[in-house]
């Protein structure tokens, strides 16, 4: 029988290795965490993977969780920890970061890019008096 609250089905878990109880929480925090996980990494398959990679740290790591503490946050703390691991290996590309500024905010990239070519034309101009 699940508890009232998720963070006492991941304390029995915790204490008596009650997998029911765990699957109960998973079933209580997957789709947050799942939106949280989007949220960062803007890839269906890679948030999925990354909640996954939660709840497996999570299960490792059940000895430290605080009790007296609301579970989401600890669980969402593991998920970003996670994300900017992957996103420190993955890096993020110079052209994909400028696609998703161009359909995100057209007139911000119109302006850098215009703001860098006045610029340039500044400094080769300046170069060239020299």
């Amino acid at each position: 029988m699940p508890a009232a609250y998720p963070e006492q089905d991941f304390v029995r878990y915790r204490d008596h290795g009650d997998l029911p109880a765990l699957a109960a929480v998973f079933d209580a925090f997957a789709g947050h965490l799942l939106l949280v996980a989007g949220h960062l990494v803007r890839d269906g398959a890679l948030a999925e993977d990354l909640v996954q990679t939660t709840f497996v740290e999570a299960m490792s790591s059940a000895a430290r969780y605080d009790a007296r503490r609301p579970l989401l946050p600890w669980l969402v703390r593991i998920l970003t920890h996670h994300a900017k691991k992957l996103r420190r290996q993955r890096g993020r590309p110079c052209q994909h970061a400028l696609r998703d500024l161009a359909r995100t905010e057209p007139e911000v990239l119109r302006d850098c890019l215009g703001w860098r070519a006045r610029t340039e034309r500044r400094t080769m101009a300046t170069a060239r008096s020299r």
